[in-house]
């Protein structure tokens, strides 16, 4: 393990709102990495039948956009003035008391300091230029642009991954006679994956924005819409079944079967004499 590894211990009582993450830097590209524990399911040993790394010791390494964690750390580090956000200094995001009350590591000195990060800030932010220094709000217009387009951008290529094909794959059949509502539909799970990477507050002003509950609702009645009408297609065919079982039954009934005489020999009878 590296000399530089940091670990940050937390008391037994503190209550962790989420669970933590941990990062790596890749200094030669200025990116971050997020190291994320593998979840095992059908991977296993041909000869044993068990994980080989069980002991959850296998991790998956994934770049996240570094305007994403800014995000949260301006929300989470300004105050609200006539729904504007104050302007802050980057230097002063990891002093913030809340921070300090969370047992945020120092490290986050570290990744604020990068020189890439001013320019990631100006994404989303208002700057106004005090002397050498630069002080950065938090601009919704700006940060939803951002947002839309990693929404877009993803709705784009959502089919493509496996488990959210086959969770849409439904909903996807039922609206393929409606392209407006199919891209609806890409757009809700894009919006859902990325909010995952949000703040309570922005998850819900990005659908306000961009309309996503809406859009959801409408596809929600629709499918079901379509259900009830499958469901009443298939009623009717049984229905249709079962009337002309009952006029077979009623033919039948109606139908009078010759008696035979009393006196009439059987056939076996017959040949026995013949």
């Amino acid at each position: 393990m590296s000399n530089t590894t940091r670990f940050i211990i937390l008391p037994k009582d503190i209550e962790v709102e989420h669970e933590p993450a941990c990062f790596f830097w890749d200094k030669n590209t200025s990116t971050a990495f997020q190291s994320v524990k593998a979840e095992f399911s059908e991977n296993k040993s041909w000869i044993t039948q068990t994980n080989v790394y069980s002991d959850g010791s296998y991790y998956m390494l994934t770049a996240v956009d570094l305007v994403f964690l800014l995000i949260s750390l301006f929300e989470y580090n300004s105050s609200m003035k006539n729904n504007r956000y104050s302007f802050i200094e980057l230097d002063s995001i990891p002093l913030s008391q809340n921070y300090q009350d969370a047992g945020i590591s120092s490290d986050l000195r570290f990744f604020l300091n990068q020189a890439i990060i001013k320019d990631k800030a100006r994404i989303l932010c208002e700057v106004q230029d005090v002397g050498s220094d630069s002080v950065y709000s938090l601009n919704e217009e700006k940060t939803i642009q951002f947002l839309r387009s990693k929404i877009e951008k993803l709705a784009q290529n959502i089919d493509k991954i496996p488990e959210i094909h086959n969770k849409l794959k439904k909903k996807s059949a039922q609206l393929s006679s409606k392209p407006e509502m199919l891209q609806g539909l890409r757009m809700c799970e894009a919006g859902e994956i990325i909010s995952n990477y949000l703040p309570v507050r922005w998850k819900k002003l990005l659908f306000e924005k961009l309309e996503l509950d809406i859009i959801q609702s409408n596809i929600t009645n629709f499918c079901k819409s379509q259900d009830q009408l499958n469901s009443i297609k298939l009623s009717d065919y049984v229905n249709s079944s079962n009337s002309s079982n009952d006029r077979k039954e009623d033919v039948l009934k109606a139908t009078k079967m010759a008696k035979i005489p009393k006196s009439a020999q059987s056939i076996t009878n017959f040949f026995k004499k013949a």
